[in-house]
């Protein structure tokens, strides 16, 4: 792993966390018509598929730059994120089978830890590859 390839991680890293800001955004915005149903059920529960994917694509970010692979299917990769993150996160890693019994507003708290989780790995990224250049 090299320094550019920290600080590419850390823009990739960046980029992601501003697009799942403004989903989580996009979704507090839809939350007071959720209880209506209708298209305002569907549009929450596809942006929550686009959160999972948004995670599931930063969090593969990581490894593939640090582990210099991608993690095997069952291998455990999200259980060494920190606690109250794997937590959140557990309900969101199935949502292609629970979309349907999912609340929006559960997602703020999570995107809170999970976005402290991102710019803290993006910080680090940042210092390492700056150190290897100096």
């Amino acid at each position: 792993m090299q320094a550019d390839d920290l600080s590419e991680l850390s823009d990739d890293l960046r980029r992601e966390r501003q697009r799942l800001g403004r989903l989580v955004a996009s979704l507090q915005e839809l939350r007071p018509r959720i209880r209506s149903g209708g298209e305002a059920v569907e549009a929450a529960a596809l942006r929550l598929h686009s959160f999972d994917t948004g995670v599931e694509r930063s969090l593969l970010l990581v490894s593939r730059t640090v582990n210099g692979r991608t993690p095997r299917q069952g291998e455990g990769w999200h259980r060494r994120l920190r606690e109250s993150t794997q937590q959140g996160l557990q309900a969101f890693l199935r949502i292609r089978h629970l979309v349907r019994n999912l609340y929006a507003d559960e997602l703020l708290p999570l995107w809170q830890d999970l976005d402290v989780d991102l710019e803290t790995f993006e910080a680090w990224a940042e210092q390492v590859a700056r150190g290897a250049d100096g």
